[in-house]
């Protein structure tokens, strides 16, 4: 799976509307609510920041020619667990010229390892570690509930769009340290349906959110799909989803030599 892809899918591994009527008297507070709202119909924060630890299961397809339905594509299945925003194991199985083989990755506290198949072990590189930390620190389904209440967050409305099929109003989300996105909520449910930014290749990215589904009190997306200029890039299956007080710490503890 090329690098840009493997980015755009973990980031994806991890995400409210009001109607627009006529002009905002201040548009960051009206943008504010309609994050809030967002936050409310997922869970609320509170309920979010209690379920710190996360397991999915799903499936992604990575597509070597995006945009071609008779593209050739990788396909995966995964195993996810997380602390937020600390710690993550993730581990691949896929099936190589007839054999099945397995990637485990860990990262914990800055540092981690990757072992593919039988090779050994080795540390994550600095980039490795770097889209660890920035999927950590948005956590998957989590990252809108911190931005409202983010002084440096600057927040415009984006007016109203279609997203597939439904219409949803856009929230502008402009925050330091972040890259720079606008965030589309359906405006029935008030969950988040798209999410506009660009890769850090500069590729415009549209990440799409549906099959929400319940689980101990906190809403998440099933399935999730990642479009790179406009062309469909890899799609995301979750098969399960749940939550844990902690991590086992042997989930994260280095290979045996």
């Amino acid at each position: 799976m090329r690098p840009l892809l493997a980015a755009a899918i973990l980031a994806a591994d991890v995400l409210a509307a009001l109607p627009v009527t006529g002009r905002a008297a201040d548009p960051a507070a009206e943008s504010r609510e309609v994050l809030r709202r967002h936050v409310a119909a997922t869970g609320g924060a509170e309920r979010q920041r209690t379920l710190r630890c996360l397991y999915t299961r799903d499936t992604t397809r990575a597509f070597s020619n995006p945009g071609s339905p008779t593209s050739p594509f990788g396909e995966g299945e995964f195993e996810l667990w997380v602390e937020f925003p600390s710690a993550a194991r993730r581990v691949r199985t896929e099936t190589v010229a007839g054999r099945r083989v397995t990637r485990t990755e860990v990262y914990a506290d800055g540092k981690g390892w990757l072992q593919e198949a039988d090779r050994p072990a080795r540390p994550l590189t600095a980039d490795e570690i770097l889209v660890w930390q920035e999927t950590l620190a948005m956590g998957w389904g989590f990252e809108v509930a911190p931005i409202p209440g983010d002084p440096t967050a600057k927040l415009t409305l984006a007016g109203r769009a279609e997203v597939a099929g439904r219409a949803a109003v856009g929230v502008r989300v402009v925050r330091v340290g972040w890259p720079n996105m606008t965030l589309w909520f359906d405006a029935q449910t008030h969950r988040l349906a798209r999410r506009d930014d660009q890769t850090p290749s500069a590729v415009p990215r549209e990440t799409l959110y549906s099959d929400y589904t319940e689980r101990d009190g906190v809403w998440r997306p099933t399935r999730v799909e990642v479009r790179l200029s406009g062309k469909k890039a890899a799609e995301v299956v979750v098969a399960d989803h749940r939550h844990y007080e902690r991590l086992d710490p042997a989930l994260l503890a280095p290979p045996k030599e």
